[in-house]
């Protein structure tokens, strides 16, 4: 199948205008912030990948970068600086590691890459206010640090502080707080294959503060970590305090105090279910944690909602369920003050769709 993409009006007071493109099929594209521009990935052919440029309106085409040998592929893009630039990664070859790359979203100036030697698979992220990039640079073999640069890529500052002698400093991923002063990230900053999570301001003083103790043996942190929306919070799940059981955490991002398990006490055989690239079953809103857990019966999974800090316990959201096991409950926030979420309340194995003000829980709902 070929996909083309077009634009058209909410109102429907003009017909749908095609976009492009002239050859090959669109793989994904994103809307500008200013809704000014479309960028999008095409495949022309297995040797030939494309990113395209476009004003939302309709116009030329303009391709901001191509890679024209069959290894060769175009990696997550972002669009930034208010809908004036695009920051992409390009992959010369099967190599995990890349080139990050900035250009103007008009292709009116040529691209200028991001220094370093390589940037880790995806490993880029804009900070809120889309001026600048916080990516990982490869320093030889699994070895990444931390950088931060402004969005043109005309200087770098190195966050993370020196690594120490050895085959340290491979990061699995990375999150920037919504406020950009600090970035969080999983690595083995001090002891080789032992991992923790840190923080480090983004002002270059690399300063990091260690926000998990030491793991046990077989001990890990699920790398799909995030930020509470208010910038204070690191919302975790680790399995440290019972091997091959993962919990949920928080802990100041700035560090300075011990995490506090969101959960309540799990019997035999409950905890999150993870599976390798899902994101984890947890959502932030507000100073709110959501999650799904099958905490009081192994395999009924049920819908709690905590404050990010920690600071009193969780409460459950759904009414009774009905007898038996279920699937993981799907669930979203609408605003920070209420949730939607699916769940069989009323009739065995009937998933319905149900609003619940978190202002009205009950509070003897609690762990």
């Amino acid at each position: 199948s070929r996909f083309v993409l077009y634009s058209v009006r909410l109102d429907g007071t003009a017909p749908p205008v095609l976009l492009g493109p002239p050859a090959g099929s669109v793989q994904s594209f994103r809307l500008s912030p200013d809704s000014a521009h479309v960028v999008f990935h095409t495949l022309e052919s297995s040797s030939r990948k494309v990113l395209h440029s476009v004003p939302v309106e309709g116009g030329a085409l303009v391709e901001l970068h191509v890679a024209e040998t069959f290894q060769a592929n175009i990696g997550e893009y972002r669009i930034g600086a208010g809908g004036a630039r695009v920051v992409y990664l390009f992959r010369p070859n099967s190599s995990f590691s890349g080139q990050l790359y900035t250009i103007p979203i008009d292709g009116s100036a040529p691209r200028q890459r991001f220094g370093g030697t390589g940037v880790s698979p995806a490993e880029f992220e804009l900070t809120a206010h889309d001026q600048e990039v916080v990516y990982s640079v490869g320093t030889g073999g699994p070895i990444y640090e931390l950088y931060l640069a402004p969005i043109d890529a005309s200087a770098s500052l190195r966050l993370n502080p020196p690594l120490p002698a050895g085959p340290v400093g491979n990061f699995p991923t990375f999150r920037v707080s919504p406020d950009g002063t600090r970035v969080a990230y999983l690595v083995d900053q001090e002891v080789d294959g032992q991992f923790r999570l840190y923080s480090v301001p983004t002002d270059g003083s690399q300063v990091f503060s260690a926000l998990t103790a030491p793991l046990p043996a077989g001990a890990q942190v699920w790398p799909d970590f995030r930020i509470s929306p208010d910038s204070e919070h690191l919302i975790f799940l680790t399995d440290a305090a019972d091997v091959g059981t993962f919990e949920l955490y928080s802990v100041p991002l700035a560090g300075g105090a011990p995490a506090v398990r969101l959960n309540g006490p799990l019997s035999s055989g409950n905890g999150f279910a993870l599976a390798f690239g899902d994101p984890a079953p947890f959502v932030l809103a507000g100073e709110r944690v959501a999650y799904a857990l099958d905490q009081e019966v192994a395999g009924r999974f049920e819908l709690y909602v905590a404050p990010a800090s920690g600071w009193r316990a969780g409460r459950k959201v759904n009414e009774p369920l009905q007898e038996g096991p279920n699937d993981a409950l799907p669930f979203a926030f609408n605003g920070a003050g209420e949730l939607v979420f699916l769940a069989p309340q009323d009739l065995p194995g009937v998933p319905e769709l149900f609003l619940r003000p978190l202002t009205e829980i009950p509070r003897h709902r609690q762990r």
